[in-house]
């Protein structure tokens, strides 16, 4: 099966199979010698869905709705079945887990009921990490032997890690596993398919089916993303806006010298923060890796970034030398070629195994896989750039002035600027929304200008009379 797998694909080529296959009984929960067949979740799930549209929303907690009652569909004589007409799902997106329930009609006990222990019987929740359409992970729910979770890479069918599970007859399934599992994504999309196997006889010729999904138009509920941001000061403070920052701590002390960079660790239950000498501070679930505080620099740091594990970072200084720690790569540097203007930062692609650097002038450098979209290297600029984003996909980026004007390349599409308007102070960073479909600028007084989907969740303000100032901002 292809690698990549829209909901609409998956959906037809599996109904077909459980239909006309008139043996899926090969597929009634995984034991030890058929659990990697199982896995491969397209030889297992359900293609018959009806209803109206449902739009997703955008939110921590995403709740699909009330899935119309007795819409589930048997694949073989179209009778419904109360224990898999699924009711309501939901996703709750928190920095330490990522918890999926879903009630049916009647919430069968998946310990006790003959549907779940005897039968093919499985609740999924499908996952978009990157948000195009494509199925990448897949939460399995399902009894073999006990009940059982677990999170399965739809491309292989490999096996990413187990989830804890509940069962309450009145709040129905849950299951929940660390965002680490599935790349600790800024935002998703997902959807939710019932199998219940309501052929309580054990027929061995037959395998009767009741098949329930949400939403029913072959669409996904969400994005689900958190909310916040945070800032980070030149003197080592830290601030944190929106429900889902939170404070992990920050320099109690000024540095020797001026922080002029931050980086989120991916699952933002953390961060680092980078001095001009290349002195890291390590803050909440963010790891020390290595520094250039001992090393001589032929130029001052001006920035960095994290790799998508969040077990590594680049430094970035401003003739564009690379220095890498813990599992960042290096692949490649400006630091032996003549620029016409210095480096002022970089952002690394999705993947981590390449990265962009950008000059005040806007000129780009692409190492590894990032590719190169435009720049403005060769257009006269108000004002010098100050910063840049990537987009989620890695198929564009932004940058910004420190008027606030924007430049967006590749996928990156414009929203908004403050190029018209009058700052009490420059800009001095951005960050992206998780959608990509957004962004936020900061200035180095603290003010916050949001564009696109890119919520306001506050400034500093007065806290920050006795600070110094904003040097970076990154969001959640």
């Amino acid at each position: 099966m292809s690698s990549r797998v829209p909901r609409a694909a998956y959906l037809g080529a599996v109904v077909a199979l459980a239909v006309a296959s008139g043996a899926p009984r090969a597929f009634a929960g995984p034991t030890s010698t058929d659990r990697a067949t199982h896995a491969n979740l397209p030889a297992v799930g359900s293609g018959v869905y009806h209803g109206a549209r449902k739009a997703g929303v955008t939110a921590a907690s995403v709740q699909i709705g009330t899935d119309p009652a007795g819409d589930a569909t048997r694949s073989l004589d179209g009778v419904n079945a109360s224990c898999g007409d699924l009711r309501s799902s939901s996703i709750d997106f928190s920095a330490g887990a990522i918890t999926a329930h879903a009630s049916m009609a009647t919430n069968c006990d998946p310990a006790t009921d003959g549907g779940w222990v005897h039968g093919a019987t499985q609740l999924v929740w499908l996952i978009d990490t990157n948000n195009d359409q494509f199925i990448d992970d897949a939460l399995r729910y399902y009894t073999d032997g006990r009940v059982t979770a677990e999170v399965v890479k739809i491309s292989t069918g490999e096996r990413l890690c187990s989830a804890a599970t509940s069962f309450a007859p009145d709040a129905g399934y849950a299951a929940s596993f660390d965002p680490s599992c599935i790349g600790a994504p800024r935002s998703f999309r997902y959807a939710t398919e019932m199998r219940y196997d309501s052929d309580l006889a054990h027929s061995p010729s037959s395998d009767v089916v009741t098949l329930d999904l949400a939403p029913d138009d072959n669409l996904y509920a969400g994005p689900i993303t958190r909310r916040g941001y945070f800032m980070f000061g030149q003197d080592g403070h830290s601030y944190h806006f929106g429900a889902d920052a939170k404070d992990h701590g920050g320099l109690t002390t000024r540095p020797n010298l001026p922080v002029v960079g931050a980086a989120l660790s991916p699952s933002g239950s953390g961060y680092w923060e980078v001095a001009t000498d290349g002195g890291i501070f390590a803050f909440g679930d963010a790891s020390f890796f290595g520094s250039t505080g001992a090393i001589h620099l032929n130029r001052p740091i001006v920035g960095m970034a994290s790799t998508p594990s969040g077990k590594g970072y680049w430094l970035v200084a401003s003739d564009g030398g690379i220095f890498a720690y813990g599992d960042a790569v290096f692949y490649g540097s400006t630091g032996a070629i003549h620029l016409n203007r210095p480096i002022v930062g970089m952002a690394s692609t999705p993947s981590g195994k390449g990265y962009w650097l950008v000059a005040s002038d806007g000129g780009i450098f692409a190492y590894g896989d990032a590719v190169f979209y435009g720049s403005t290297g060769a257009m006269h600029l108000n004002q010098p750039i100050v910063g840049m984003a990537s987009t989620p996909s890695g198929k564009g980026y932004w940058f910004v002035a420190s008027d606030g004007g924007i430049f967006a390349y590749g996928d990156a599409a414009f929203y908004g600027s403050t190029g018209a308007i009058h700052l009490n102070k420059p800009i001095v960073g951005m960050a992206s929304s998780p959608s990509g479909k957004g962004y936020w600028f900061v200035a180095s007084d603290g003010g916050v200008f949001n564009y696109g989907d890119a919520a306001f969740d506050g400034t500093p303000g007065a806290i920050m009379l006795f600070s110094q100032p904003i040097v970076a901002i990154g969001a959640l």
